[in-house]
């Protein structure tokens, strides 16, 4: 889910780039509302952070993300801003195959 929200640029006729931020339009009870993508990374982390918090029985604060090799700076930027939003902090956001690696050995 993450790796579908990379912050890419796109030709959306549902986004708006004001400033240096595409913004998400969104239907949402008969009313228009404006998103950033860091917002709805930020709301799908704090529901991600309570399923994590229910099922270890203990608050959930520092976290290690995986994310795609191909990211750039500026989308790491914003994966480490969506986190802050949601209360979280950031340990180290490791490229996929080195997890694999570390995991395997």
């Amino acid at each position: 889910m993450v790796s579908k929200l990379s912050f890419e640029e796109r030709n959306d006729p549902k986004t708006l780039d004001i400033g240096d931020r595409p913004f998400i339009i969104v239907l949402m009870n008969n009313v228009w509302r404006s998103t950033t993508l860091e917002e709805v990374l930020a709301i799908f982390l704090v529901e991600l952070r309570e399923v994590a918090k229910a099922h270890m029985h203990q608050p959930i604060r520092n976290v290690v993300l995986t994310i795609l090799i191909s990211f750039s700076r500026f989308q790491l930027t914003r994966i480490e801003r969506a986190c802050t939003m949601a209360g979280l902090h950031v340990v180290r956001l490791m490229p996929k195959p080195t997890v694999v690696a570390l995991l395997y050995g």
